[in-house]
């Protein structure tokens, strides 16, 4: 769980990790072999739809099945901002566990580019949750840990994410946005991390 900490210090530690994997071959070699070992060349997809008639594939339906998911991994169609294809994608979500504890993936349910699939990936830093947001829950058997609103038996409800990076407020040139927070709710988050203990709901 991250540590509850007031902004500069969380800023100066965020800037410490990041300084750490871009200027430490160490550890950048640390996160970077994580990304080898868990994606590698990336999930493919192998369809195995059976024939009606017969014990056997449907090749057809199984090329057609396949040749629509490559088209929505490209990067223009699976993400939001038409920047990375669902391999990179894999691979920023896989460095983003050892280096922040956990990764945090925004499902939106609509088409972008020439892809007709109403759906794309947002990645968002980790670091946009705001771990010390205490407002109103959405019930009041509800409470928020660790910016993530959770119902009495500890599930997720939604997420209080931040408009702009916790870093970004040192720079007063940067324009500011008249909301601090979105509020994104549990079935639109992906929420990937390695729990150490029970109702852990924060990477390490």
């Amino acid at each position: 769980m991250k540590l509850q900490s007031p902004l500069p210090a969380f800023s100066t530690l965020y800037t410490t990790i990041n300084l750490m994997v871009r200027d430490n071959p160490y550890a950048r070699q640390a996160k970077r072999t994580t990304q080898i070992n868990v994606v590698g060349q990336g999930v493919k997809l192998q369809s195995q739809v059976m024939s009606l008639r017969g014990n056997k594939r449907d090749d057809r339906i199984n090329r057609l099945i396949e040749a629509k998911w490559e088209m929505w991994t490209r990067a223009t169609n699976c993400d939001v901002a038409g920047r990375y294809s669902f391999h990179q994608i894999e691979w920023i979500v896989a460095g983003a566990l050892p280096e922040s504890g956990e990764a945090l993936i925004r499902l939106v349910r609509r088409p972008f580019g020439k892809s007709k699939i109403p759906l794309a990936l947002q990645v968002l830093e980790s670091d946009l949750i705001d771990e010390e947001f205490n407002g109103p829950t959405l019930s009041a058997t509800n409470e928020w840990r660790n910016g993530v609103e959770v119902n009495e038996w500890g599930r997720p409800v939604r997420y209080a994410i931040l408009t702009r990076h916790p870093g970004d407020y040192w720079f007063q040139a940067a324009p500011q946005r008249n909301e601090k927070h979105i509020f994104l709710s549990a079935d639109e988050v992906i929420h990937l991390y390695l729990p150490d203990r029970p109702f852990q709901n924060r990477g390490v």
